[in-house]
């Protein structure tokens, strides 16, 4: 007669199934995915029953989930249905971030591109710097690059460069070289406008600091920056700033602090 291991909990029917029996007793292997899946129908039917997209894909694509039999049949049966009612980047981010998630099965592979379609329609659909700016933590990664864009055509101010520039911070590593271009791009359009109208030197320093390192605007700020200077302490401040390889520059300030010496 057949020995029939006790399968309690979803955590110990994975560990019989996969460790124990997977390459032994076949008619063992079997009973314990049997019931494996009747442990997981109690929840899915549940989920089911209730209209809950978020719990029935979190189940779905766990790591907890059996490989084959009556639940994954059902599961199969209602995902395309349960799917649409995934319509928000942070629905399709909690499933697949959830602490039990599995990345390799397919339900989460449905649900990455789900996360991808709904991340690019609230992208679309978004028209200022501040719901962009809120979205930005749950969109799906493979979108960066579309929803900085988007940024940058929703800005036209400093303030909006600030902004862009925390929220690439909080976001990018220093490898997303191709959005960077794009964000240096619209902060020279923008300084390029306004650097001519600034007269007050804290103003043009934080200009200088925002500006691109290789630009014609971080000379712009610069140039702006002597040209305010006041006092020999200033230029020399703008001195030891002076923008990398630019020997051109260093000699204007060391001019500058010159012109500002009273003792010359």
């Amino acid at each position: 007669m057949l020995f029939k291991p006790k399968v309690e909990s979803l955590k110990q029917a994975r560990e019989l199934f996969f460790n124990k029996y997977f390459f032994g007793n076949e008619e063992k292997k079997n009973f314990v995915l049997e019931k494996w899946n009747e442990l997981i129908l109690i929840q899915l039917t549940e989920f089911i029953a209730k209209k809950d997209a978020i719990n029935f894909f979190q189940l779905a694509s766990s790591y907890y989930f059996p490989p084959s039999g009556k639940a994954v049949d059902l599961a199969e049966k209602f995902s395309n249905e349960f799917l649409f009612l995934i319509t928000t980047p942070n629905q399709a981010m909690s499933i697949l971030k959830h602490s039990n998630s599995y990345r390799e099965s397919r339900f989460s592979l449905i649900i990455e591109d789900r996360w991808k379609h709904v991340s690019n329609l609230e992208i679309k659909k978004a028209e200022d710097i501040e719901s962009l700016k809120i979205l930005g933590p749950f969109i799906h990664s493979s979108l960066y690059k579309v929803y900085f864009l988007k940024l940058c055509y929703c800005c036209d101010s400093i303030e909006g460069i600030r902004e862009i520039n925390n929220i690439a911070y909080r976001l990018i590593s220093c490898g997303h070289s191709d959005i960077r271009e794009i964000i240096d791009k619209k902060i020279d359009a923008i300084l390029f406008d306004n650097i001519p109208d600034i007269f007050d030197i804290e103003t043009i320093k934080e200009y200088y600091n925002i500006a691109p390192s290789k630009s014609v605007t971080k000379i712009m700020a610069f140039e702006k920056w002597l040209e305010l200077c006041e006092t020999p302490e200033e230029a020399n401040e703008a001195y030891q700033n002076v923008p990398n390889g630019k020997t051109a520059c260093y000699l204007e300030a060391y001019k500058r602090a010159k012109e500002l010496n009273p003792l010359k």
